[in-house]
């Protein structure tokens, strides 16, 4: 039998008041950003934990962060302006990427 776990992660557990969200980026033919270039991809704005956000890939690595031969994947803030100094949000982030050659997922946390 095979085992669908290959890299076990202990249990964690955790009690939030906030209701989790989800957003889903579907990219048709990601390959197609890779073949033609595109430095960088921005998902639409999405709202969780009362803040906007947004997803932000580098098809090609962040070149800004010297990453090569690399997808690069961010979760960036949106409007950030109205925010004091020294301000912090902490955020559970987790990312499922869909390799559909191998019909199965990476989750990133």
């Amino acid at each position: 039998m095979e085992n669908d776990f290959v890299d076990q992660v202990e249990i964690s557990r955790s009690i939030s008041h906030v209701p989790p969200a989800h957003f889903i980026l579907k990219i048709e033919a990601f390959s197609s950003l890779v073949e033609n270039d595109v430095e960088k991809y921005g998902s639409l704005e999405f709202d969780a934990g009362g803040y906007k956000w947004k997803l932000v890939v580098y098809p090609n690595g962040n070149k800004n962060e010297n990453v090569k031969d690399h997808i690069s994947v961010y979760l960036a803030m949106v409007d950030t302006s109205s925010f004091g100094l020294g301000w912090e949000v902490y955020v559970i982030f987790r990312l499922f990427v869909l390799d559909q050659k191998k019909d199965e997922f990476l989750i990133l946390q």
